[in-house]
């Protein structure tokens, strides 16, 4: 089951180019599932040879979803084979008690895992198909359909998903390495299993990983796309409850450090996304000791050393390169002041990158920027170049130095500023993580805004661990915290506690920033109904000119492309043709 887990940016084949909302603008491959999501195919996902290569939806090679197949190892398995993950789960679930040398004791244990998975692989389905049959056991062939037929909503397929969930709470440990301590005051729980492979790992399925995706289960149910408004602001406040009500049982797993939960300083944040030889090690970022907000993922891949941050670096070899778009960079990168470029004080548009959020340039690289470490006489190698003209702009322009930038800026989230060819450092890994203790924090804080509770409520939420009580506002407070000098959000917009959709639009403003390159931006405009407006669906680049002073000028913003979304019909994947065909009740997504 752990192996139809997707690895959204290595599944792609040799392009990791995994971003398919505002983000990014896709350069050097035109066949990438980003072009065909710009001219509104979104049937191109599983129609194709090549573009069935380059999306993480559907397998890279080959018609048999096998995690032990080659390819299927290196890339990992798409998001569709989840419906063989959901057999695969249902078979354990089925034949459990065939385990007749286990103790109850491991069989609870299978059980939970099983639970959990068949929960998951339908949440991952649901994030991009919409409503889909919940499957409870494995077919056998006897034409009894029924359990295949579409419910007639998103919450009928949430609620029964929780189920699950809530059962696989009671099942799984806190913590594995915790679970190895039992078992070694208590021999006799185990026949089967080994304690060496329990200790020291967060791999495995544990209660953070299975609150952390009831919250976003319900979250997912409460928004407005699944609650069929296109008032963005359209929450269903029953399921914000419940969501909230589940991200406060990771928080006190956070509280009691279980599994070295904890949110990464300003400093360490790039072992998020990274790790080195400098740092004693090149294990994957979350499976170190320090876990550094992990909570779920993907197994780990050889394609991970250099696939991922070769697709973003400059001066890198590679035919594909995801360059940050200017109207992205604006709408989501505030100011020093934690206000918007658009309420801030402190934004000048003739010098649009002073005083900008921290997060800007931790993550962004504007023109002049640093981006090598070795000294050279040719300052291209060690300072960007991306004003209209320059060395490091226009992909693959006449001088050929690896990635380029069509846009005017570039990413630096994925990698240490010496991965490029001149310094030539190689010895990084980077991993995607699907779940990390930042994101429960923020979906927390969504689900509270719009919960019974509002932004500045306090409930009491009992947890295993006692009593956890913050308001939204101070959980995205406790974000920004670790940023010195950025002021909290009440202090950039007094008041903003009372005023509900105020607040979520500074959320999402942080949302966009904190998880930007992460794949999570294209579910999120999708689910907040905004996808198909203008500010999202136009990618824009910067043209200027460097002036004297080192400043731009002369600057021009320039749509690259006008993404096609119409609402509702590129709000959801379609289904396979083929299976929409083969009986009454399970219906194509609309305006397919």
């Amino acid at each position: 089951m752990y192996g139809y887990v997707t690895n959204y940016a290595v599944h792609p084949y040799y392009s990791s180019a995994f971003l398919l909302g505002d983000e990014v603008k896709v350069y050097g491959r035109d066949f990438t599932f980003q072009n065909r999501v710009e001219e509104g195919n979104l049937r191109a996902w599983y129609k194709g040879s090549l573009d069935r290569r380059y999306n993480y939806f559907d397998l890279n090679r080959g018609d048999v979803p096998n995690p032990v197949h080659s390819q299927t190892r290196q890339f990992g398995a798409g998001i569709w084979q989840g419906w063989a993950g959901i057999r695969r789960a249902n078979t354990v679930l089925e034949n459990i008690d065939l385990m007749v040398n286990a103790t109850e004791f491991e069989k609870d244990l299978i059980r939970g895992q099983a639970l959990f998975f068949r929960a998951f692989f339908h949440h991952e389905i649901m994030k991009f198909w919409g409503r889909i049959p919940y499957i409870e056991s494995t077919w056998d062939g006897d034409g009894n359909y029924q359990q295949y037929v579409r419910p007639a909503t998103f919450a009928d397929t949430a609620r029964r998903l929780n189920q699950d969930l809530e059962e696989a709470a009671k099942y799984v440990p806190e913590s594995w390495s915790h679970l190895a301590a039992q078992i070694a005051n208590n021999p006799s729980l185990i026949r089967t299993l080994r304690v060496s492979e329990l200790a020291d790992t967060y791999m495995h399925i544990n209660k953070a990983i299975v609150h952390a995706y009831q919250g976003k289960n319900w979250l997912l149910a409460a928004s407005p796309l699944m609650q069929g408004t296109t008032d963005t602001y359209g929450y269903s406040q029953e399921f914000c409850d419940n969501a909230a009500a589940a991200f406060a049982k990771v928080i006190d797993l956070d509280n009691r450090n279980v599994n070295n939960l904890g949110l990464a300083s300003k400093e360490d944040y790039y072992k998020v996304f990274y790790s080195t030889q400098d740092d004693g090690n090149t294990v994957v970022p979350g499976t170190r000791p320090e876990a550094y907000e992990f909570i779920f993922s993907a197994q780990p891949s050889n394609s991970q050393r250099i696939q991922l941050p070769a697709t973003f670096a400059l001066q890198e070899n590679g035919a594909c390169f995801q360059t940050p778009t200017h109207s992205f960079v604006q709408h989501a990168f505030g100011m020093k002041d934690g206000m918007s470029i658009e309420d801030s004080p402190l934004y000048d548009p003739t010098d649009p990158w002073a005083n900008r959020d921290p997060r800007f340039d931790m993550w962004i690289i504007k023109d002049g920027d640093q981006i090598t470490v070795k000294p050279s006489n040719n300052a291209y190698k060690q300072y960007a170049e991306l004003y209209t003209g320059g060395t490091h702009r226009d992909f693959f322009g006449s001088n050929n130095n690896g990635g380029k930038s069509g846009t005017g800026y570039a990413a630096k989230k994925w990698y240490p500023i010496d991965f490029n060819r001149h310094d030539n450092r190689r010895n990084i890994i980077t991993h995607h993580l699907l779940m990390r203790l930042t994101d429960v924090y923020l979906m927390y804080a969504e689900a509270m805004t719009m919960s019974s509770y509002g932004p500045s409520g306090n409930p009491a939420f009992v947890t295993d661990g006692g009593i956890v009580s913050m308001s939204g506002l101070e959980a995205v407070n406790l974000i920004r915290a670790r940023y010195p000098n950025l002021p909290p959000v009440d202090t950039s917009y007094p008041g903003i506690g009372s005023n509900p959709q105020k607040f979520m639009d500074v959320l999402r403003k942080e949302r966009a920033m904190e998880l930007s390159f992460e794949a999570h931006r294209w579910v999120d405009i999708r689910r907040w109904v905004l996808a198909d407006k203008m500010e999202y669906r136009n990618k824009t680049a910067l043209d200027f000119v460097r002036g004297a002073n080192g400043k731009p000028t002369e600057m021009v913003e320039r749509t690259l492309v006008t993404t096609v979304c119409e609402y509702p019909k590129h709000f959801w994947l379609p289904f396979p043709i083929e299976d929409v065909q083969i009986f009454q009740g399970f219906e194509q997504n609309p305006g397919w």
